[in-house]
């Protein structure tokens, strides 16, 4: 057996090694290379899923003084003197080689905020609209920082603490550490993240999974799918469930949450059935692991439709399969393929109220929540937030056809309803809504051509580009994108520098960001407003953050090339860029002599 974790520094590597190395990491920030064993690597990335595509997000409750300015040096620090947050993997061959580096390319993302004037249900409700933005947030694993942390004052010496890093990252730092050098309290024993007291069956359980996945079928397509010609592109789309169908919901649930987890994933396997045109498939469900140190297990959830079986015995038997699969200790021993997962990580994770836990020195683990990218082409990720039920889709851009969530989420969504009307009826009926026979209820079909806006004609109403002809825009503007975004969500960096960004719908706010993890507010940038003028200065003094402010905004992305090329060729862009540079100056003038 070769050895495991073998360090060498880049000169020992072969020159194809280096090669590729160098394509991805300045060679002055690599401090050494490990190649990792087989058992090392299985421990890396379980149940089919890389590590270091899934995402933990902790909440913590921290007592005591949070300067941004030492809470930046701090967390600096942790940085400079702990490995695995200066660690990145990439595949070399066949071989999985873990990268140790000097310093992460860019400084960690910390963000500071003051919702002191919030409290109760309100900050409650604004924490998790705050979770919610953040996880749709990317992480670089591999050139960025491998984590995000956002501090919020929510008291005179309180103040809420969002991480956000890969699972392998997490599982060998607990962030407490830095609040422990920061505040007064005593240093408690650390506790993995994720630990629980109840311990693992060691009883084999080969035969029951080889029973559920006899004969398994093959990976079912989604709907809105297409063929991927394209690297990775991570897009979002977030919906909240109609108010009758939450209410509905409560009442079949009537607070249980696991049947409610029935029906949301009994429903989803009659949408995949629909697709395929089929009577058994299987999906993987993304749920809280229950051994020590675990994050999450990926358990397959088998789906098979007997027509005479009724809707409601059939969630029964999807929650007896879903409690017999929890209970064992560890997954099938066969690799099984899969494109997405639904995660219910939610509501079996024992989710606490903010305002209802006591905050402690070290720092008390308020929830927590798991997510997956990259490895996967679609994540549905269900929350519920008091009486109102909503779906967070993170998917890859290049795998669906435009618009395919929106549909796709109208479809889930008349399917759910469908099955709490006919809770009683036999699965049947749904082939007699898809032939449209005589009395079944109305399909609801969404045609795609109705769904997409022309893109042009919507830049030709912005009012910077009032008057320009529709001809030159679609000539030198080859692909705009348009964005839903919803509150919170934050403009990546890349994105504010590789696209001019127009608002169609909403509101913005921009900051300046000082360098200590506070943002200053700028300015509010309504319709019709253009976010960031400053992407076409070659250099800039001052770093911009966006955050969306209202409850949804629709942002209009413009390739930064294809922007100057339309202004290179009409001479009314200038003269409009010029006089809005005036106006520009012109306010911060007048707000500077305010001040």
């Amino acid at each position: 057996m070769r050895q495991a974790s073998l360090r060498r520094g880049l000169q020992d590597l072969s020159v194809e090694e280096q090669v590729v190395l160098r394509r991805i990491y300045p060679e002055s920030e690599i401090e050494a290379v490990e190649s990792l064993s087989g058992d090392e690597v299985r421990a890396l990335f379980p149940d089919g899923l890389p590590s270091s595509d899934v995402h933990v997000q902790t909440l913590y409750k921290f007592q005591g003084r949070l300067e941004p300015s030492d809470f930046r040096r701090t967390v600096q620090e942790a940085v400079s003197r702990t490995e695995c947050l200066r660690t990145s993997y990439c595949r070399l061959g066949r071989e999985v080689q873990k990268v140790i580096l000097m310093q992460p390319k860019e400084s960690p993302n910390i963000i500071c905020q003051d919702l002191s004037q919030l409290e109760g249900d309100a900050l409650d409700k604004t924490l998790q609209q705050i979770m919610e933005a953040n996880m749709r947030q990317e992480i670089d694993l591999v050139h960025g920082a491998p984590f995000r942390l956002s501090a919020f004052r929510t008291g005179p010496s309180e103040y809420a603490v969002l991480a956000v890093t890969s699972q392998i990252v997490a599982g060998c730092f607990d962030f407490r550490k830095i609040f422990r050098e920061m505040g007064d309290g005593v240093a408690s024993e650390d506790v993995p993240f994720g630990s629980s007291s109840m311990t693992e069956k060691e009883d084999d359980e080969a035969s029951y999974w080889d029973q559920l996945l006899e004969n398994l079928p093959s990976v079912p397509a989604l709907p809105y799918e297409k063929s991927r010609r394209a690297e990775y592109r991570q897009g979002f789309y977030r919906t909240g469930l109609p108010r009758n169908i939450s209410l509905s919901l409560q009442k079949f649930a009537s607070g249980n949450r696991d049947l409610l987890m029935g029906i949301l994933e009994s429903a989803w396997g009659l949408l995949l059935l629909e697709t395929n045109k089929g009577s058994d498939t299987y999906f993987p469900l993304l749920l809280p692991s229950h051994g020590t140190g675990g994050f999450l297990r990926v358990l397959p959830i088998r789906f098979r439709k007997t027509p005479e079986i009724s809707i409601e015995k059939t969630v029964a038997s999807q929650l007896a399969q879903i409690g017999e699969s929890m209970k064992c200790s560890r997954g099938p021993s066969q690799e099984l393929s899969f494109n997405h997962l639904l995660s219910f990580y939610d509501f079996l994770h024992g989710e606490r109220a903010y305002s209802a836990v006591e905050a402690f020195p070290e720092g008390n683990v308020v929830t927590q929540n798991v997510w997956a990218v990259q490895g996967i082409g679609l994540g549905i990720y269900f929350h519920a937030n008091g009486d109102q039920f909503s779906m967070t889709m993170i998917y890859d851009e290049s795998r669906f056809k435009p618009y395919g969530m929106e549909l796709l989420a109208k479809r889930y969504a008349h399917i759910l309803q469908q099955v709490l009307l006919d809770w009683k009826q036999p699965l049947s009926i749904f082939e007699r809504e898809n032939r449209g026979d005589e009395g079944a209820k109305p399909f609801l079909r969404n045609k795609e051509s109705a769904a997409s806006p022309p893109v042009h004609s919507l830049i030709s109403q912005i009012n910077f580009m009032e008057g320009i002809d529709l001809s030159a825009l679609r000539r030198d503007i080859l692909h705009p994108r348009i964005a839903a975004c919803f509150m919170g969500d934050r403009i990546p960096k890349k994105e504010m520098e590789e696209n001019c960004i127009f608002v169609l719908k909403g509101t913005v706010s921009r900051n300046i960001k000082l360098g200590n993890g506070l943002y200053n507010l700028l300015d509010l940038k309504k319709a019709n407003s253009w976010v960031n003028e400053t992407c076409l200065l070659p250099t800039r003094r001052s770093s911009l953050s966006v955050e969306v402010m209202s409850e949804d905004a629709t942002l209009l992305y413009i390739p930064l090339e294809e922007m100057s090329r339309l202004m290179n060729n009409e001479p009314l862009i200038q003269r409009r860029m010029l006089l809005h540079a005036i106006d520009e100056m012109e306010k911060y003038q007048r707000l500077w002599a305010q001040m």
